[in-house]
């Protein structure tokens, strides 16, 4: 039997951690949320679990057993309201909007539709169509050293933020001519301006 807790509201997406899967979907409307986790092929649904926490509009739960590789999808329960653009129906599967892999490529199909074309609510299953989301633990940071890199610290970097045009009109020598004075060329003449080296 899977491990089953509240988890975190404040990462969106499916997150893997120790001993398995933070999942946190935000929805103001829905009533509840059920992650579907598929077989290794993901081609058979195998389990469905519903989210147990709700904090705001985050619903949320530490899932176990959940590691990389696992193909899964989402599932909303909700209020079917068209008249006021509420079109919650679990009979279609979801894509992890945060996923970071899919197993395929989308292509559309006339059973993701929740609503029939006679307006009526649509419940053929639409998950032999979606994408599986794949999980995947967290992307390894570029090892980048040098200004603007990521880890580099507040003394060591420097931001300017000026208008262009009165940054390199006139004050800029070294800045040729018609970059700082061409109508017609304006904005990339200006953006060359601001590129071209200080005067010694």
């Amino acid at each position: 039997m899977r491990r089953l807790d509240s988890g975190r509201a404040d990462a969106l997406g499916l997150t893997l951690v120790a001993g398995g899967a933070n999942v946190a979907v935000a929805s103001v409307h829905a009533d509840a949320v059920e992650l579907c986790l598929f077989d290794d092929r993901g081609a058979t649904e195998i389990e469905r679990i519903r989210l147990p926490e709700r904090t705001g509009d985050v619903f949320h739960g530490f899932v176990g057993g959940v590691g990389p590789g696992a193909r899964y999808g989402l599932r909303v329960h909700g209020p079917w309201d068209p008249a006021h653009g509420h079109v919650f129906n679990p009979a279609k599967l979801l894509v992890d909007p945060y996923a970071r892999a899919l197993d395929r490529a989308f292509a559309y199909a006339a059973v993701q539709c929740a609503q029939r074309p006679d307006g009526l609510r649509c419940d053929a299953d639409s998950a032999p169509t979606v994408p599986r989301a794949i999980a995947v633990g967290a992307l390894p940071r570029p090892r980048r050293r040098g200004r603007g890199s990521p880890g580099a610290t507040p003394s060591s970097t420097s931001c300017t933020c000026a208008a262009t045009r009165g940054r390199t009109r006139g004050s800029r020598p070294s800045c040729a001519a018609p970059a700082r004075r061409s109508r017609t060329r304006r904005r990339s003449g200006t953006w060359s301006s601001s590129a071209s080296p200080p005067s010694s």
